[in-house]
This record gives structure tokens, sequence and C-alpha cells, in this order.
């Protein structure tokens, strides 16, 4: 909830709860027709249903996003997998169901810390830098989860390969984002027309596309 000690008036014309994409075409409509708005949001990430995560912050949002709400059915199935890299060199597997087993009574804290000491252990290769932990935890996490799925089912067992790849995807995981809700614009269609003459046209960039298949 917004500080009211922080607001230069709590006077409104309009209160819009959610930064999804209804809700900011409406907000941006009033503010442009000169209503006051105020703008709430009860999660700490904009955008709702139509928000846009790089892969670190879309993994460390996860139990906060309400797939099942607002994401289209299609998400509904999605599973998490890291292939392994064909013919790399050295690619150790680490057989992770001997620590899960022997720490299947400890809470979900004790047994990820279990699990990511039990990786740190074999894996060491290198120093670890802040992608490389932050990559044994997630895969520690998905290890550990108490919710059986097609996710954690592929994590009982992780290799080297797979821990450089997910060590790339921290990496590079502000060059690309993973949009929850994906939509297709026409460029002369109403939406665009929408989003241009209710004042958000100029927080957006519009790309044309460089060639065609």
């Amino acid at each position: 909830m917004a500080d009211t000690d922080s607001l230069d008036t709590t006077l409104f014309d309009a209160i819009i709860l959610g930064t999804g994409f209804t809700q900011t075409i409406v907000a941006a409509a009033l503010a442009r027709a000169g209503k006051t708005v105020l703008h709430l949001d009860e999660n700490d990430y904009y955008g709702g249903e139509s928000g846009a995560f790089g892969f670190l912050d879309l993994v460390v949002n996860n139990d906060k996003i309400e797939f099942n709400k607002m994401v289209a059915k299609a998400y509904d199935h999605v599973e998490v997998q890291l292939y392994t890299m064909d013919g790399e060199p050295n690619d150790t597997a680490v057989d992770l169901s001997s620590v899960l087993a022997a720490h299947k009574d400890a809470s979900t804290e004790e047994r990820i810390k279990a699990v990511e000491e039990h990786i740190a252990a074999v894996y060491t290769i290198k120093e670890h830098s802040k992608e490389v932990k932050e990559a044994i935890h997630m895969l520690a996490s998905w290890a550990t989860s108490p919710q059986p799925s097609a996710t954690t089912a592929n994590f009982k067992t992780v290799s080297f390969s797979q821990m450089h790849f997910l060590e790339e995807l921290i990496q590079t995981t502000r060059k690309y984002n993973f949009d929850l809700s994906p939509k297709l614009l026409y460029s002369r269609g109403a939406l665009t027309n929408l989003l241009i003459s209710s004042g958000i046209g100029k927080y957006l960039e519009f790309k044309l596309l460089e060639r065609t298949a």
C-alpha cells in the first residue's frame, strides 16, 4: 500500500489497483484527460498478467506469479529442462537422490542447503562466481521442491554441462525477456490506435520487421 505521508495529496479522481495491460491503459487515458489517478499494485513487480521478466527474475518471482489466474492455459504444462551438450569433455553427472533420501524428513530449507553443499563440493571446475552460486541454488530448489512435477523430476541428477548452460542463462538474463502473455498487435489495428490515443504510445517502442522468411 502507498505511504500516504509521501503523497502530495490524498484526494484522487480515480484509484486503480493493478498495473496490468488494461489498468495501465485506463490510468493513462484518465491522466491524459486531466484526472488525478492513484495507481497501486499489491505485487512487488509491475505488469500483472502482462508482465515481462528476464530469466532470473522469472525464476525468483515464480512462486509469486499466480499463473492459474493470470496466464493463458497454454502455460499450465510448461516444464523446465536443461539439456546436456553432446560430446562435452568431463561432463560429470551429480546424483542427488542419495542426498534427498538422507534429508527426506528435513525442512525444505535444510534440504535445499544440503543439496547446494553437495553440488558445490563436486562442481569445482572454477571459482564459484555469483552466477554459479545462483545456478546451484536454483537447481537445489527445483530438485527439493515439495510439489511433484515434470520439472522437479528432471533434476534428481544434474550434470556439469547443465550447470554451464544455467550459468549462461543467468549471465545473459538482461538480454531478453519472457512475456507472461505474449500477444500480436496489428500495425494498423484498433489496439495500436488505442495505445497511441491513450498516451501509452510514448512509453513504447515500435519496431518494424527487418525481414520475413
